[in-house]
Order: C-alpha cells, then sequence, then structure tokens
C-alpha cells in the first residue's frame, strides 16, 4: 500500500493495463466483421446507425414502407442482413 493525500493506494491498482494478444486479435477481428457488414449493409441499401455496440438498420430503398430494426447486436444485424442478401434488392 502507498499512502497518498487521499488516503491508500494499492500498488496493484497503479500498474498500467496491458491488453493481451488474444485480446486484440478479438477486437480487430470484431472490427473487421463490423466493417464488412456495413459494406453489405450500403449493397443491399441500407443505412447502419450504431449507437455504442447497438446498430439501427433502416432501408427505404423499393419498400412500400420504410424498414427498420433498432437495438441490434452484432449477430442480430448479420443474420437480418443474410435473411435480406437470400431475398434480393427487391425484398421478395
Amino acid at each position: 500500500m502507498m499512502q497518498t493525500p487521499l488516503g491508500p493506494v494499492n500498488n496493484a491498482a497503479l500498474r498500467p493495463f496491458n491488453v493481451g494478444e488474444q485480446t486484440r486479435t478479438i477486437m480487430a477481428g470484431a472490427n473487421k466483421r463490423e466493417a464488412h457488414l456495413c459494406a453489405l449493409a450500403k449493397q443491399l441499401r441500407f443505412s447502419v446507425e450504431k449507437h455504442g455496440d447497438r446498430f439501427t438498420l433502416t432501408r427505404t430503398a423499393d419498400v412500400s414502407r420504410p424498414e427498420r430494426q433498432s437495438d441490434l447486436t452484432l449477430d442480430q444485424m448479420e443474420d437480418v442482413l443474410c435473411r435480406w442478401r437470400l431475398r434480393g434488392l427487391g425484398g421478395g
């Protein structure tokens, strides 16, 4: 323990946080996946909004009323986009 003007501080808490290589690899993979899904969304004429770790997909092209899905995780966004890819640009 180290004494500071605000009281004792645990020395372990003062060490810098070290992100391991595995964590960096996972984060890079998630960013790559997110970029791929955003590119797919653009191809399928969706707009993508990101709110923290959640997404909103909106499609107004070639639909009678806007298609909007909110508060999606990355996995859920992938499912929606894969279904639309299978349906084709016309949606059916």
